[in-house]
């Protein structure tokens, strides 16, 4: 990786801090793209430009996105979603964001992406403000754009926070679409075809 991919994913991770995630310590960056290999990366469920910031293991990526609720992990997100104890602790902690502190904002995991089926390979964390509510006639989140370098990768996700997804073939939710369903371990006809998400 070179410096200024380093001091983009430096910087992404200080305006993540200041936006109410918690102060905690960048540890090796990175690569933002899940082709260079198993990443742990982090972005905020918002309808503009999504930046990932990205961490050396799933533990150090989930600490950060937790807004340091959850100070140890899993060493990927294979092993944890496997785990019922780990999904009853992030929603534990999801449960306390919303409880303690629901003005500081995108500290609640509302999903998962991964690269391969399976809930293996790379991992994207999703975070939002909040629980999502419990119709999906509405939407509670939504990007836009996947991603640098996650655009045509995703293949499998898993949700938290009473959330449904719906993953978009085209940027916009355009194109074809699957969902709004929960946590699955292939998206089927949108594998590695995700390129916008909804989440309700």
């Amino acid at each position: 990786m070179n410096m200024i991919q380093v001091r983009r994913v430096v910087a992404s991770a200080a305006v993540f801090a200041m936006a109410g995630l918690g102060v905690l310590a960048v540890a090796s960056p990175a690569s933002a793209s899940p082709e260079s290999g198993d990443s742990h990366c982090v972005a905020r469920a918002t309808p503009g430009p999504v930046e990932a910031v990205c961490f050396g293991s799933f533990a150090e990526a989930l600490q950060f996105a937790s807004g340091g609720r959850l100070t140890s992990g899993p060493k990927n997100g294979s092993e944890g979603v496997k785990s019922p104890e780990f999904v009853a602790r992030v929603n534990a902690a999801n449960d306390e964001a919303n409880r303690v502190s629901a003005a500081s904002g995108y500290d609640t995991v509302i999903s998962i992406d991964y690269t391969g089926t399976g809930h293996s390979g790379s991992e994207l964390i999703w975070l939002g403000t909040g629980n999502c509510t419990t119709s999906t006639g509405n939407t509670d989140y939504r990007i836009d754009t996947m991603p640098s370098g996650w655009v045509n990768v995703v293949s499998s996700f898993y949700a938290f926070a009473n959330c449904w997804v719906q993953h978009w073939e085209d940027p916009n939710q355009g194109g074809a679409h699957v969902g709004y369903t929960d946590s699955r371990s292939t998206i089927g006809s949108l594998d590695n075809k995700t390129s916008s998400e909804l989440w309700s």
